[in-house]
């Protein structure tokens, strides 16, 4: 008898009499009139019942026993639990049952979690993703109540990763990193990796172009599971194409404008452009003979498979040419005479006797050049006639003149080593003091002519100055017949 049944009473033998006193032992709660235990008020245990009846009449007294066991009621263990949250593609999940757990229950649930009655067992491949309260009901079995339990499991979604990406490209090798263009929703926290010859971050997927080997890489991004989202990977192509050295090319400078000639070497096809930001192109070719006449900056660029190379600058100077020097007029020496030819200021001198000093000092006959240079190495030059003299003798004056067009004695002028003859002035006078002739050229003497016409036959005066052999002034003075 379990100790939450109702009240017993005795189950009596034929011919029962009646009229005796039940009794028991302590802890027993009996009516003794009619036997009847009050379980629910006893203890639980074995006790031993008897009835005595005393003797009335005919009747002896009498007595017999029975016994009576009542044992506890007992509650059942229904606790339980699942790991949760699950992913939806994870194996077979079973309870974890609580200490002494009742068995012979049934566990369910709501539609849409397939579950195992007998073992509570739930096979979350075949469910459907929710939030679930599963019922353990265990039923009265002997002095066992009965119970409940419930416990809640969710289920959610199994992730599949985004990894899509791509590239831009082809690229050229000397571009800025490149990143990946991701798709919609990308899952991060995996690694990109590539071929070697690739220099790729393996967090973010960029690579960088300058420092990779031109060629066809498959770049692969790898994301492992991570809860419900399941590993994962994706591939993307690129290809870096080797762009072209940068043009090899010198500055020209000329002297002078004209036709340059600008060459550059490149293993691409160069372009010539007339300004740093590269929209006006000039010419295309290893070769340029622009026309110039001032100084012109060009900036070059290679090009190969459509890819460009870094810009370089190219001057084409146009130097200005030097002054010309100057000798002076050719000169006329006297035997042992020494004259200094001096070219002026430059950077650099070439004399046809092989100096190259500023000036020279000459004491020989023939002709001297000098070649003169600026900064520049542009040239320019001059030549004179150095000429000794035989004779060295003095000008002088004739006496008369006859300028009658006959080509003989036409002009009053000086004869004699005119060469030797500097700062020289002529002046010819009439009877009337009048100046009837000028001049500060030896080598120009006077025709008879005054005021446009012919002067008569007479007498005049002339008086000159000058330098012979470039010392001091000297001077003369005379009287001169104009014969007709």
């Amino acid at each position: 008898m379990c100790s939450n049944a109702s009240p017993l009473s005795p189950t009596l033998g034929t011919g029962f009499s009646s009229g005796g006193t039940f009794s028991a032992g302590a802890g027993l709660s009996i009516n003794p009139s009619n036997g009847q235990i009050n379980v629910a008020a006893s203890t639980p245990g074995t006790y031993t019942v008897t009835y005595n009846i005393t003797s009335s009449g005919c009747q002896l007294a009498g007595s017999s026993t029975a016994t009576i066991s009542i044992n506890n009621s007992i509650t059942p263990v229904t606790g339980f639990s699942y790991t949760s949250p699950v992913c939806s593609n994870a194996s077979p999940l079973s309870p974890t049952l609580g200490t002494g757990f009742s068995s012979g229950g049934t566990f369910s649930a709501g539609t849409g979690l397939s579950i195992n009655p007998s073992t509570g067992q739930i096979n979350v491949a075949a469910s459907t993703p929710g939030t679930y309260t599963v019922t353990y009901n265990v039923p009265a079995s002997g002095c066992q109540i009965a119970g409940t339990g419930t416990a809640t499991i969710s289920i959610n979604n199994t992730i599949t990763p985004v990894t899509g990406f791509s590239y831009t490209g082809p690229v050229c090798s000397n571009a800025s990193p490149i990143s990946p263009t991701l798709g919609t929703g990308f899952s991060s926290g995996g690694t990109f990796s590539a071929e070697a010859g690739l220099s790729i971050n393996p967090s973010n997927g960029q690579f960088n172009v300058a420092a990779s080997t031109p060629g066809t890489y498959t770049v692969t991004y790898n994301i492992p599971a991570s809860g419900c989202q399941i590993a994962g990977s994706g591939t993307a192509g690129i290809i870096i194409t080797a762009s072209p050295g940068a043009p090899i090319a010198n500055d020209v400078t000329k002297c002078g404008p004209g036709i340059f000639t600008l060459e550059a070497n490149s293993n691409g096809s160069i372009n010539w452009y007339a300004d740093a930001g590269l929209t006006n192109l000039l010419h295309v070719g290893a070769v340029y003979q622009p026309a110039l006449d001032s100084s012109t900056s060009f900036y070059l660029q290679a090009e190969l498979n459509g890819c460009t190379s870094d810009s370089v600058l190219v001057w084409a100077t146009v130097a200005d040419n030097p002054t010309k020097p100057n000798l002076g007029p050719d000169q006329l020496l006297c035997p042992g005479d020494k004259v200094t030819l001096s070219a002026g200021n430059y950077a650099q001198y070439n004399w046809s006797n092989g100096s190259g000093a500023a000036s020279i000092e000459v004491s020989d006959a023939g002709i001297y050049i000098v070649e003169v240079g600026n900064r520049f190495g542009c040239l320019a030059s001059d030549t004179v006639q150095i000429s000794i003299a035989s004779n060295c003798d003095d000008i002088y004056f004739p006496g008369a003149f006859s300028p009658n067009g006959d080509g003989l004695n036409d002009h009053f002028k000086p004869l004699g080593n005119i060469a030797f003859v500097s700062n020289y002035e002529l002046i010819v006078y009439n009877r009337f003091g009048e100046v009837v002739f000028r001049s500060v050229d030896p080598n120009s003497g006077w025709d008879g002519f005054f005021k446009n016409k012919q002067n008569a036959q007479s007498n005049y005066v002339y008086m000159a100055s000058y330098r012979f052999r470039a010392g001091a002034i000297r001077y003369r003075k005379g009287n001169l017949v104009l014969i007709r």
